[in-house]
């Protein structure tokens, strides 16, 4: 019998994700690796560097080497850190490529929450085949909106509460076409809040 067939994929990643969210909050105890400050100076990060990071950032590090320093990142470029843990790499990151720069991180654990705030074109009824095939609606934003309903249960399937949901009737189409194509499958702009839940928020 081989490993993946005792294991139980779902168990394991909830296992995993919620280990580091202990992790993060420090709330665990016996750990079979090293977290903190010590180890990030250890494994080559610069003690000024780390000076400069929030401290719970670092006392929850669990990596296992130093390759923001392989990346030599300058003022302005984009970084996506995945697996971004406790975020330091993210903060150090951020750092380098400064206020013209931008980093994205992205992790597994559910206790760093979030929130998707957002604002799109969406449609009451579904695209006519005829109406998705021209590019010209394509650019204007209707020919590919998705309908109400779908972009909505999309979001709350992949996990995330919805919190807001409003029309913004302020939004109109310039042209004569594009208002007629608007009428024709209530086309219109949604603008939304929908948070992650994490434990606090479920209380």
């Amino acid at each position: 019998m081989t490993t993946t067939q005792i294991l139980d994929h779902g168990e394991l990643a909830r296992h995993i994700a919620e280990m580091y969210r202990d992790v993060a909050n420090e709330s665990v105890g016996d750990l079979h690796f090293h977290t903190g400050r010590g180890l990030a100076e250890r494994l080559g990060y610069p003690p000024d560097l780390l000076g400069q990071l929030p401290d719970t950032a670092v006392s929850s590090f669990a990596g296992v080497g130093f390759h923001l320093g392989l990346a030599r990142l300058h003022p302005g470029e984009r970084v996506l850190d995945l697996g971004s843990g406790s975020g330091m790499d993210v903060f150090a990151a951020a750092l380098r490529v400064g206020p013209a720069g931008s980093v994205v991180g992205l992790d597994i654990t559910p206790g760093p929450g979030g929130r998707l705030a957002l604002a799109d074109i969406v449609t009451q009824r579904t695209i006519a085949a005829r109406t998705a095939a021209q590019p010209d609606l394509w650019a204007a934003c209707i020919a590919g909106a998705g309908q109400r309903d779908r972009y909505l249960h999309d979001i709350a399937v992949a996990g995330l509460q919805l919190r807001t949901v409003r029309r913004n009737r302020a939004y109109s189409f310039a042209s004569e076409r594009t208002q007629r194509t608007t009428d024709k499958y209530d086309a219109h702009t949604i603008e939304l809040l929908a948070v992650k839940p994490t434990e606090e928020l479920s209380k």
